[in-house]
C-alpha cells in the first residue's frame, strides 16, 4: 500500500536504536526545565518503551543531546515546516509506524 502521509519537514536525531515494542511520543515545545524533570522521572520507563520526544521548534536550550542520551530519549523529531501540534502528532506518528512499532503512547506537553 502507497503511502499519501502529509507530513511536516523534519529532521530527526537518534541517540539509540529500536529496543521496544511499543513508542512513547511527547510533544512538547520551549518547556525549558520542566521537559528535564518529566524525562528524569520517565527514564525508568526506558526498559519498557522507547521514548521519542517530538519537538515543534524549541528554541529555549532545553534539548541537549548529552541530556537526552543521559534520560535514555531515543529520538528527538523536530518538526522544520508549517504546523503546530498536529504537524507534531503526524510527524511522530508516522516515524513511529515507519520504525516498525506495533503500539504507540501519545503524551501531549508535561505530565
Amino acid at each position: 500500500m502507497e503511502k499519501d502521509w502529509q507530513l511536516p519537514e523534519f529532521s530527526r536525531e537518534e541517540f539509540a536504536p529500536k529496543q521496544n515494542r511499543y513508542a512513547l511520543c511527547v510533544f512538547i515545545i520551549n518547556e525549558g526545565a520542566r521537559i528535564q524533570s518529566q524525562l528524569s522521572k520517565m527514564k525508568p520507563l526506558a526498559s519498557q518503551v522507547d521514548i521519542i520526544l517530538a519537538d515543534g521548534g524549541s528554541t529555549d536550550g532545553s534539548l541537549d543531546p548529552d541530556l537526552l542520551r543521559a534520560s535514555n530519549v531515543r529520538a528527538l523529531l523536530t518538526k522544520r515546516g508549517p504546523g503546530k501540534l498536529s504537524a507534531q502528532m503526524r510527524m511522530a506518528l508516522a516515524w513511529s509506524l515507519e520504525e516498525g512499532y506495533e503500539g504507540i503512547i501519545v503524551v501531549d506537553g508535561i505530565v
